[in-house]
């Protein structure tokens, strides 16, 4: 068989060359990165152009020779190959792009914010991903030191910038969802504090907010504040009880904050999730119990004591210590967070130590639930 009557004469010659050149600028495609990849992807798409026409005319052919067999079968086959060429185009520029984006050098792609007048620091943003709204971050000080932060992983896209009264080289940098930077322009580092970073909140001063891009946004601009909090307010709950349960609405990127205020003024925070709906029960002993109404998510339960102005968190048996009784546990006064709690006290950070510590005053639950009378649901009020 000659390569004419191959190209013209036959149902799978046409269609096959121009398999062949589709895969080739295929694959130009996909590594249109490369110089040489580039040059051949126009000579192989001029090929693919030729293999085109090439198709048309052995389709014509067949029409005028009355082959109707050989023409129905390059028409659908050609009809196979253009559809599934398209999705195929598209993955091919979705893995260049990808290639590209992985050939970067370290130190390009960074898009430097503009001075921002009284800031020893400006924060730059580099894309993390060639698609999503993903940020590499990093701090820069005008000796030209940079030191990176925690990448944005998208949802997060604003930096607040706040200064503090003293010492006046110190900064605040938080993006709502993560515990907050702490900036020092005199010794040009940059620390991640956990918990209570040890400053009075009145004397942070809100400066703005850096964005994606040499974007800084003033504060007489709206820019986003995301370490202020909303006032507290009183949740919908029995007036009757001897304490009071507060309600903060979240802040961006955030959940809502829940806290026990006593007649003293003495508060104890709740560790449960925005959204959550409180029954709230009255104990045979006159204390109280408090545990959350989705039982699809999980929530802490609490045994309230307003005489002692205490409270205790419910600890069921520890993973590795199945043969143990569930106690409760009382829970310190200066309780920030809660890692994690077992029978035998709860692993938690404190405000007078900001290291994880375990506290280890149980008492056994027993029959303390046996009698549990509903006062009612406690709701934030809408």
């Amino acid at each position: 068989m000659t390569f004419k009557r191959f190209c013209l004469d036959t149902f799978y010659g046409p269609p096959l060359l121009w398999a062949l050149s589709a895969g080739a600028v295929l694959a130009g495609l996909a590594l249109y990165t490369f110089t040489v990849a580039r040059i051949l992807l126009l000579a192989v798409a001029l090929l693919l152009l030729l293999c085109t026409v090439l198709g048309i005319v052995s389709f014509i052919r067949s029409l005028l020779a009355k082959a109707w067999l050989r023409a129905t079968l390059q028409l659908v086959l050609g009809l196979i190959l253009v559809i599934l060429s398209l999705p195929c185009a598209m993955h091919a520029l979705i893995v260049g792009i990808f290639i590209d984006f992985d050939r970067q050098p370290p130190e390009s792609g960074w898009v430097v914010s503009d001075a921002v007048p009284g800031l020893p620091f400006t924060v730059e943003y580099k894309p993390a991903h060639p698609f999503l709204a993903e940020h590499y971050r990093r701090v820069v000080f005008p000796s030209g030191k940079h030191l990176d932060i925690r990448m944005n992983p998208g949802g997060h896209p604003y930096l607040s910038v706040y200064a503090f009264d003293a010492p006046g080289h110190l900064f605040c940098l938080s993006d709502g969802a993560d515990p907050p930077i702490i900036v020092d322009a005199a010794a040009e580092t940059v620390v991640c504090k956990n918990g209570a970073f040890g400053f009075p909140v009145a004397s942070r001063r809100f400066l703005g907010a850096f964005g994606p891009g040499p974007i800084f946004i003033p504060p007489n601009h709206r820019a986003p504040d995301l370490l202020a909090e909303a006032p507290w307010q009183r949740a919908d709950c029995p007036e009757t009880l001897p304490f009071a349960i507060e309600y903060r609405p979240p802040r961006p990127y955030s959940v809502a904050a829940w806290r026990v205020v006593f007649s003293t003024g003495e508060t104890v925070p709740l560790f449960i999730s925005d959204g959550v709906s409180y029954g709230i029960y009255q104990l045979a002993s006159g204390d109280y119990y408090l545990k959350g109404e989705d039982e699809k998510r999980f929530s802490y339960r609490y045994r309230i004591r307003p005489a002692d102005r205490a409270m205790d968190l419910y600890g069921g048996p520890s993973s590795d210590d199945t043969e143990s009784k569930p106690a409760w546990l009382e829970i310190p006064p200066d309780i920030v967070s809660i890692i994690d709690s077992s029978p035998n006290g709860i692993f938690c950070e404190c405000k007078s130590s900001p290291e994880a510590i375990v506290t280890d005053v149980a008492t056994p639950v027993g029959d303390t639930l046996d009698s549990l009378r509903r006062l009612g649901t406690i709701t934030p009020r809408n």
